[in-house]
């Protein structure tokens, strides 16, 4: 199975032209029963998926008691980890992937403004191609023995 998607052009706002960001729609939803349509930025730099501590409330996410320190773009977090449900869809394939595990920012840094999906599962579960030249980001899944 695979889904493609074009890169998003994104106003960083120091920049003369938008820049092409490898980001991509997702229906993240909770064991509470809610649910959000969200873009989200595949940061293949980061082992841990994060979502902002306004989404994680929104869905009504259990946050587990244990606080982990992670780090985003130089800057230290505590982070309590919960666990999503994540859909993802081209338009054409649809994949879902059950039982996310979430960091969460708690504690320190700026905002986080946008979910990350990190290595950790995302990448386990689909071969990423980013094809920067042709504005296309390709997610192949894998099928697990």
């Amino acid at each position: 199975m695979r889904l493609s998607f074009k890169f998003k052009d994104v106003d960083i706002g120091d920049h003369l032209h938008a820049i092409r960001r490898p980001i991509i729609p997702v229906t993240l939803s909770s064991a509470a029963g809610k649910s959000i349509d969200i873009e989200a930025f595949i940061d293949s730099g980061s082992d841990n998926t994060v979502i902002p501590k306004d989404i994680a409330d929104f869905l009504e996410l259990e946050l587990g008691k244990k606080t982990d320190e992670i780090a985003l773009g130089g800057e230290k977090f505590k982070a309590a980890l919960g666990h999503v449900h994540m859909t993802v869809t081209d338009g054409r394939e649809t994949v879902r992937l059950p039982d996310i595990v979430v960091s969460v920012p708690i504690e320190g840094g700026t905002v986080l403004e946008e979910v990350l999906i990190g290595r950790e599962p995302f990448f386990r579960d689909f071969d990423i191609t980013f094809r920067q030249n042709s504005n296309r980001i390709i997610l192949e899944r894998v099928r697990r023995a």
